[in-house]
């Protein structure tokens, strides 16, 4: 069993490595990603992670960020926390295709916003389940894409499907 480490100041940041990958995002980039406030941090982990789905499949990831932090265990009790831990969402992850784009729309969100349809839904999904406007189709904590076969969905209870995420809950 490896043990799950998140950005915080008792690490330094410091980058954990699982099977031979960085596994977080760069020491430096993290006052970047920090800079935003809740409801851009969600809209940008649905950009990076879903922004490809449809719109229940967008809430329905979204819906996994505010699960976990209302189940306020070691995933984190703040939207910042859970998004930002270490092994979770894999667009934080330095070496995901993802990063860099994300880590270039952090610092200038709101421009970004306008000039990308799809950013600017994200955020609205996440302002929306910030809200409680928007109310995802099923309660769920985990979930990963059809194309891999995480070894960590045995111990959960399947949820169903969207798209290409399927998603899970804990029991």
């Amino acid at each position: 069993m490896f043990k799950i480490w998140e950005f915080n100041e008792k690490n330094n940041g410091e980058i954990r490595k699982r099977n031979g990958q960085e596994r977080i995002m760069k020491k430096e980039d993290f006052p970047i990603f920090n800079a935003l406030d809740d409801n851009k941090v969600l809209g940008l982990t649905i950009y990076g992670e879903a922004r490809g789905e449809s719109v229940d499949g967008k809430v329905a990831v979204g819906g996994t960020i505010l699960t976990r932090k209302k189940h306020n265990s070691w995933y984190g009790n703040t939207i910042k926390k859970v998004c930002f831990k270490q092994y979770q969402y894999s667009c934080y992850n330095e070496k995901d295709p993802n990063y860099m784009i994300l880590k270039g729309i952090a610092q200038n969100f709101l421009d970004c916003c306008d000039k990308d349809k799809i950013l600017k839904s994200c955020y609205n999904i996440a302002n929306g389940l910030i809200e409680g406007t928007v109310i995802p189709e099923f309660e769920a904590t985990h979930y990963h894409t059809d194309a891999v076969e995480p070894v960590w969905k045995d111990d959960l209870k399947y949820i169903g499907k969207i798209g290409h995420h399927i998603f899970y809950m804990e029991v």
